[in-house]
């Protein structure tokens, strides 16, 4: 639970640092088509730390929460290759829930 809530302190910093106010207001969550499952991810790398985890909701069109995914890790790569390999345990793990329909 220790490194989920310092993952979790640092990247609503990170966001708050690389975001403004303005862009986030706008940001407004879409429904996908009926049938078919919507999934946001957020990756985060320390490289500092040598740290790495992602986090996920998965939602359908209907707004209501599927599931919700949060795993810390340590870095094992660049942070193009790790974000794509955070993409990749994401949609992995949708395949493992049966979800033959989403969109991200």
């Amino acid at each position: 639970m220790g490194d989920w809530m310092e993952f979790d302190s640092i990247n609503k910093k990170k966001r708050a640092e690389s975001h403004n106010e303005t862009e986030e207001r706008d940001q407004v969550w879409k429904p996908p088509l009926q049938g078919i499952v919507n999934k946001n991810i957020d990756a985060f790398l320390n490289s500092q730390k040598s740290r790495a985890g992602w986090g996920a909701a998965a939602r359908d069109w209907k707004g209501d929460v599927r599931c919700i995914w949060a795993w810390p890790e340590h870095l094992r790569a660049g942070s193009e290759l790790e974000e794509s390999l955070k993409i990749r345990q994401a949609l992995v793990a949708a395949r493992i829930k049966g979800w033959k329909a989403i969109e991200m």
